[in-house]
């Protein structure tokens, strides 16, 4: 029988010797650990490493046919540029305020301008697109690249996996080290100084506390913060709601992130994996609605439908 599990396993983490392009954006914590090369605890499902490996494939294939249609710079015009190529891109070796910072840009339109290309699947997010707001993240990594190269410009490509539809949003550097994409609008400066105090605690051997919480306290205030959509989800035990939306459900140290957080609060996991009967009937009078569980209600803690480290 075929094993797909072979081709998609996850590979073990390593020290990394710099801070990536990629990692611009993402929490301090799981930069810190990556750094040190930390074991991951919550790792990628092979379904997930299989969307992305295909999402990798239709980014080469455009990079290709875009070279063909002479849309974008072949390789051998980006090392007469004088750009550094390594494993068949554009390779970035940069210092940002005393912190290495490596990358490999995905392409370069005709004017040596760097494109970052990214894939993504879902209406959420297209609508984002459509209203010409990137996601900060990414934003950011075509920052580093235009920074690090010397460009004023550069452009974000996104492919829609399930419709192929595409959306071309410009880049420019707005002032100091601040850039606009759309209508997102990124402050490297701030970030690089964040990054700074990362790499610094990581060189030093001192410790990075948890930048996000996974699992807020339930009052009207934070409740006001958060869509009628994921309050519900909440209670149908679908989702826990904290400062981030993804950030730690998804993280490959998720694990340190909930022991990290019950030992400031003082609490068992378990009580950061769901809601007690308490919490969700104060979410329901707070939508006004009562929402149909199909799991039911526990008598302390209902576990979500994440996963459970216990």
């Amino acid at each position: 029988m075929i094993n797909i599990k072979k081709a998609f396993r996850e590979r073990e983490p390593r020290k990394k010797e710099a801070i990536y392009a990629s990692d611009f954006g993402k929490p301090a914590f799981d930069i810190w650990h990556s750094l040190l090369g930390t074991p991951v605890t919550n790792k990628i499902r092979t379904e997930s490493l299989l969307i992305m490996e295909c999402g990798k494939q239709i980014e080469e294939a455009l990079v290709a046919k875009m070279r063909d249609a002479g849309e974008f710079a072949t390789l051998a015009q980006c090392q007469d540029a004088g750009l550094s190529i390594m494993r068949e891109q554009v390779r970035v070796d940069t210092d940002c305020m005393g912190f290495p910072v490596h990358g490999y840009v995905d392409a370069f339109d005709m004017d040596i301008n760097p494109v970052e290309i990214k894939t993504y699947y879902g209406d959420y997010y297209g609508r984002e697109l459509e209203n010409d707001t990137p996601k900060p993240n990414y934003v950011m990594q075509l920052a580093v690249y235009m920074i690090a190269l010397g460009f004023d410009s550069g452009t974000m490509l996104h492919i829609n996996r399930g419709t192929g539809g595409y959306s071309v949003l410009n880049a420019d550097i707005n002032s100091e080290l601040s850039v606009k994409c759309g209508k997102t609008t990124v402050c490297m400066a701030k970030e690089c100084k964040r990054l700074a105090g990362v790499w610094n605690a990581y060189k030093n051997g001192t410790i990075v506390e948890p930048d996000e919480e996974y699992k807020c306290k339930i009052t009207p205030e934070f409740l006001k913060t958060q869509s009628e959509a994921n309050i519900k989800k909440a209670i149908k035990g679908n989702k826990v709601l904290g400062t981030h939306p993804y950030a730690i459900q998804y993280s490959a140290y998720k694990d340190y992130w909930l022991e990290a957080e019950a030992s400031r609060k003082g609490c068992e996991i378990v009580e950061l994996m769901g809601y007690s009967d308490a919490e969700l009937g104060f979410m329901e009078e707070f939508i006004g609605a009562k929402v149909n569980t199909a799991t039911g209600r526990f008598c302390k803690i209902r576990q979500t439908k994440e996963r459970n480290l216990l």
